[in-house]
């Protein structure tokens, strides 16, 4: 088994870290995430199984759309997230996350030459979109961070962890506000023959 490079294992944690992020905010279930090397996978994430209720094969499409839409996104947020943090598609690595999505989606969708495709599509963006907020981001750089030190993480430390970068982008967030009023210059326009004042924040 090839060892990994620090570039590596920091691209890895990144990915891990999405996942378990768009996991925790779309609310889906996991028990723990980690970044040990074996001899299949780079790291994982490992999810609750589905509840004994729900069977996708015996279910209306309309009923196991919402669980399965869920299991989609948090397949491909690996993927984002990686590619987020490095600038690099790494197709190679999210094969097995891609093929899952592509599988989960054949539940629900029966037109796979058209439509499956276009599914797919729109909920890689709407994942993309989730992991791009500022707060969500954060929580992915905390964990990741997180992982690197500890290498495996249970849900409830990673949930914690992952509250705590939503927490601090808010925090920086303020900060940075606070900081530009302070910073705010006055600026004088003058317009129809008299002046006014007008404060400008940039």
């Amino acid at each position: 088994m090839k060892k990994r490079s620090e570039k590596e294992r920091r691209a890895t944690a990144y990915h891990e870290a999405g996942h378990a992020v768009v996991a925790f905010t779309l609310n889906r279930a996991f028990r723990r995430i980690s970044i040990i090397q074996d001899e299949e996978t780079l790291g994982h994430v490992l999810y609750r199984k589905w509840h004994k209720k729900f069977d996708p094969n015996g279910m209306e499409p309309d009923r196991a759309r919402l669980p399965i839409e869920k299991a989609i996104m948090t397949a491909y947020a690996g993927h984002e997230a990686e590619y987020n943090f490095t600038g690099r598609h790494n197709h190679i690595g999210s094969d097995f996350d891609s093929r899952q999505a592509a599988d989960f989606a054949t539940y629900i969708i029966d037109d796979w030459e058209k439509e499956l495709p276009a599914f797919l599509t729109w909920l890689r963006i709407r994942t993309r979109n989730i992991l791009q907020a500022p707060a969500h981001w954060r929580a992915v750089e905390v964990l990741a961070e997180a992982l690197l030190e500890k290498e495996e993480i249970g849900a409830t430390e990673a949930k914690q962890i992952i509250i705590r970068g939503m927490q601090m982008w808010g925090e920086e967030a303020q900060a940075q506000a606070r900081t530009k009023r302070a910073e705010g210059k006055e600026q004088t326009w003058r317009g129809n023959g008299s002046s006014m004042n007008f404060v400008c924040y940039v």
